[in-house]
């Protein structure tokens, strides 16, 4: 991803063409993909458009209160220990 987001961030844009920075989306785990390749694309430099998350899961750690205070649900079936 990371690769494809860099090189067409560093195309060359056609004269009349109405596309522009490239774009990102992700749902969930696809949502944390999304932010750490934008993440590591803009850091070169690169132009991106904002990315769109739908729910990203970024507490990879499960420190959040809302992890205590949620314990289990149909989202995340295990207890927190």
């Amino acid at each position: 991803m990371v690769a494809v987001l860099t090189w067409a961030s560093h195309r060359p844009e056609s004269p009349g063409s109405i596309l522009g920075p490239p774009a990102i989306a992700g749902d969930s785990t696809g949502g944390l993909i999304a932010v750490m390749a934008t993440n590591q694309v803009m850091s070169t430099g690169a132009r991106l458009r904002p990315i769109l998350l739908v729910c990203p899961n970024t507490d990879l750690t499960l420190s959040q209160p809302s992890v205590a205070l949620k314990e289990s649900g149909w989202a995340r079936p295990w207890p927190v220990s």
